[in-house]
């Protein structure tokens, strides 16, 4: 009979490791319904310091957005789930871009006509959308409760379900399982590199 009641203890244990996950705070908004395109990660802070800031911005910008953290403090070993919607902001860009983008296609010469011509065949529609944009690579801040910041790069958004935040002297890196990869990631040595 021993068996019997270890097996339920482990599914019982099963059933808080999903309701810890739920129960987790966030940083930034978890969206009404499952949107499409928003990237949620669980993240640990490892960093050894209270985070008081989390922002996230797409590289091209020159700024990042408001602080996702609110009031609240991300403790030390504490663990939280970002929540982070990439296409909250190009939503409001879109009706802008649209006006800009006929100008530029008139100007275009007869020559790259051809040329866009011969692509459509391959990829129609959306495809041809995608191959035209870059992946964007997102960067995040985290300010720290004594007033120091540091920046995260490429955070691997839609490639991992969580990842450590840690901290060697200013700087801030990863520690990741890749979910394309396979495999662990410390992005240390890179953001060393990055690092001013």
């Amino acid at each position: 009979d021993a068996t019997e009641s270890e097996d339920k203890d482990v599914a019982e244990d099963a059933d808080k490791a999903d309701e810890e996950k739920e129960d987790l705070k966030t940083i930034g908004e978890k969206p009404e319904e499952d949107t499409e395109g928003v990237f949620s990660v669980k993240l640990k802070n490892l960093t050894g310091k209270v985070i008081t800031g989390v922002t996230v911005k797409n590289e091209k910008d020159e700024e990042y957005p408001d602080n996702f953290l609110k009031e609240d403090k991300f403790e030390a070993d504490e663990e939280r789930v970002l929540w982070f919607d990439p296409n909250a902001k190009d939503k409001a860009d879109e009706e802008n871009k649209d006006s800009s983008d006929d100008a530029k296609e008139t100007t275009d010469t007869e020559e790259t006509k051809t040329e866009d011509a011969k692509t459509d065949e391959k990829a129609e529609g959306e495809d041809k959308d995608d191959a035209e944009k870059e992946i964007p690579k997102y960067n995040i801040q985290l300010t720290f409760e004594d007033g120091t910041t540091a920046e995260i790069h490429t955070f691997p958004f839609g490639d991992t379900e969580e990842a450590e935040l840690h901290l060697e002297g200013e700087v801030a890196y990863l520690v990741f399982d890749s979910i394309s990869q396979k495999k662990e990631y410390n992005t240390l040595e890179t953001e060393k590199a990055l690092a001013p």
